[in-house]
């Protein structure tokens, strides 16, 4: 691959050949000294006087672009634009590396913004007529109930679950991720945990879903990171079937405020498009929520996840946790037995994005579940519709 001072003489060159035109460059994408020279021309220069400022590099320049004759077909302004991208990365790497090698405390912002950069460079532009109409493709989570009644998950996108303490979050993305390891054996399941410890979580995996060659394919990382550090980490991962991260807030660093949140949900919803899978994102109800059916404004600082979210489900458990008076109002809306011999529980799905696929003329519903205590969500499950709620 030819380099940035290389690629400047090239393009430098075919300026002043005039087979790139002075209209389509800019000078700072030239490495010196041909920064000068371009800059000289865009100014409009006389011929005579760019020479007598730049006549070496301009002798170079003509000489460099005598080598690319018959190389129409190739975007030298492009290739230009790339190399300097990787010029200035690699400028900035070698310092964050100097100073990690010299013991100094190292922003790991700027390493971020070297994966930005390269991230927009690339360009996702294609022709309208190249590209085949089609819905959201979704995909098998290998969980009965969900697969029956919603046609699987977004096999990109963001699902926001939802939920109180003690009502059961944990207990679903552990089934979840159990279930899609089994379904997806090429595929690898990253399970974050910002809340309990490896040992906790593998104690939880056992007591609810057993344990088998499944884990394998399961990733488990409890170390305390923002949302950055767990995308960077996620991406890392050859294979990446799905990422589930536990919780929201716990991603905070500082106070936990709309902006502060909003930039998490904004960041996971990105992440999901570049990552290419779906990212299972456990939220809080806010301390508002007294009760009752919850809606997706009972999520605490709720409104990029309304807005980012290719699935929204919320979890109410009426039976386990707080005794909420509304929770008998809401009983008879969607009623969940608790007898002796059996508990339900519900997840309510109020958002599909781009439609529900097999409850097109009854939802938004619930999939109601059996629950038990040491076991969580039953693999089946009924849908119920809340078309008029």
């Amino acid at each position: 691959m030819s380099t940035w001072l290389e690629n400047s003489e090239r393009v430098a060159g075919l300026v002043i050949g005039k087979r790139i035109s002075v209209a389509s460059i800019q000078p700072d994408l030239f490495e010196l000294p041909y920064r000068h020279l371009i800059k000289d021309i865009v100014d409009g220069k006389s011929s005579e006087d760019v020479y007598l400022n730049n006549s070496g590099a301009f002798d170079i320049a003509v000489e460099a672009a005598k080598n690319v004759n018959g190389s129409h077909d190739i975007d030298w302004l492009e290739i230009l634009k790339k190399s300097k991208v990787t010029y200035e990365s690699g400028q900035k790497l070698a310092r964050i590396s100097q100073g990690l090698l010299d013991g100094r405390n190292v922003s790991l912002d700027v390493l971020r913004e070297v994966i930005n950069k390269f991230d927009n460079d690339k360009t996702g532009r294609k022709s309208l007529n190249s590209i085949i109409p089609m819905e959201i493709p979704f995909i098998d989570t290998g969980w009965d109930a969900y697969d029956k009644h919603l046609g699987g998950i977004p096999s990109v996108g963001l699902i926001v679950v939802s939920g109180y303490p003690g009502c059961g979050k944990t207990s679903w993305v552990i089934k979840l991720a159990k279930s899609f390891a089994i379904k997806h054996k090429d595929k690898v399941v990253e399970f974050v945990s910002l809340e309990m410890i490896d040992t906790e979580i593998a104690l939880r995996f056992k007591e609810i879903v057993g344990s088998g060659k499944f884990g394998d394919r399961i990733q488990v990382n409890c170390d305390p990171m923002d949302v950055h550090e767990i995308i960077n980490d996620a991406a890392q991962i050859e294979d990446l079937g799905m990422l589930i991260v536990d919780f929201a807030d716990l991603m905070v660093r500082g106070e936990s405020s709309e902006s502060t949140v909003g930039e998490i949900y904004r960041s996971l919803h990105n992440a999901a498009k570049r990552l290419g899978c779906p990212i299972v994102l456990l939220a809080q109800y806010s301390y508002k929520y007294q009760g009752g059916l919850p809606r997706p404004f009972h999520i605490r600082y709720t409104s990029l996840a309304q807005i980012l979210g290719w699935m929204i489900i919320c979890l109410w458990n009426p039976h386990i946790g707080p005794n909420f008076e509304e929770d008998k109002k809401a009983l008879s809306i969607l009623p969940l037995r608790n007898t002796k011999d059996v508990t339900e529980a519900a997840a309510l799905v109020w958002k599909v994005r781009g439609g529900y696929r097999k409850h097109q003329f009854d939802s938004p519903g619930a999939i109601k579940h059996q629950f038990k205590g040491d076991k969580g969500w039953s693999p089946t499950g009924k849908w119920f519709h809340l078309k008029n709620y």
